[in-house]
């Protein structure tokens, strides 16, 4: 247990929560907490994560958002519709989308509830 608690501080996430899925059921989570010296919120994932994969599981971490980009493109074509908004006149009035690509800024006609 030791080895363990030695090689935490310097493990990444996944490898860290792999290295704490040997930790006995018999230690409550306040103490692999303060052993560890990890959140106890961490060792409860941990365990969740043991009892469902087992030991040593392989974790992916997901990230974003699960919105399709059809449906980013079809809100992003509403709110930029004439009909809901109009185009800021001014040169200054330009945002930078990405390196070389400026789209200029928009101002909404009503509220979002009306719009809704």
């Amino acid at each position: 247990m030791n080895k363990v608690k030695e090689q935490i501080p310097l493990a990444s996430k996944i490898r860290k929560y792999q290295l704490l899925s040997v930790i006995p059921d018999s230690m409550s989570v306040r103490e692999a907490g303060d052993f560890f010296n990890v959140d106890r919120k961490i060792v409860e994932n941990v365990r969740k994560i043991t009892h469902s994969k087992g030991i040593i599981p392989k974790i992916e971490f997901s990230r974003g958002s699960s919105v399709q980009d059809s449906s980013k493109l079809l809100v992003k074509n509403y709110f930029c519709n004439d009909e809901h908004s109009k185009i800021m006149p001014g040169q200054r009035d330009c945002v930078s989308i990405r390196k070389g690509v400026y789209e200029q800024k928009r101002l909404l006609l009503s509220n979002l509830p009306e719009l809704y």
